[in-house]
């Protein structure tokens, strides 16, 4: 069996940090306690108080779920993919469309940084630009 660290499949503290200032909620059992990554189950025996001050971790699995799949704009739609050839020197996450270059939302995967943190930069973009 493996066993995985959570700090390579979580979101890291700063995102998690703004995704919640953001409203971003989903239910995950991962999360930062006092700014140290644990896993949180109801026998954790945690005040009400100490609860309220977590911040959620989510892995990419749970921020893909929360991307649109596509996103309506004037003139087209735009797609989510990944393009990972890091043999080009080019790593990132983006909305696009072959045909409307001036449409792209487009995160970069930043060197030890793992694509669920990268993924959430991307949906904060979103997020943001929708405020």
């Amino acid at each position: 069996m493996t066993i995985y660290k959570t700090n390579k499949i979580c979101t890291d503290f700063q995102t998690s940090k703004k995704l919640k200032k953001l409203g971003f909620a989903v239910n995950t059992i991962f999360v930062y306690f006092k700014k140290e990554l644990k896993v949180y189950t109801k026998s954790c025996h945690l005040t009400q108080e100490e609860i309220n001050k977590l911040i959620a971790a989510y892995t990419l699995e749970q921020i893909l779920k929360m991307l649109p799949k596509i996103i309506k704009q004037k003139e087209c739609t735009l797609s989510l993919r990944f393009k990972l050839h890091e043999a080009e020197g080019e790593s990132y996450i983006e909305y696009s469309n072959p045909y409307f270059n001036k449409y792209k939302y487009r995160t970069d995967i930043i060197a030890d940084e793992n694509l669920a943190t990268t993924a959430a930069r991307l949906l904060i973009k979103l997020i943001e630009e929708k405020k």
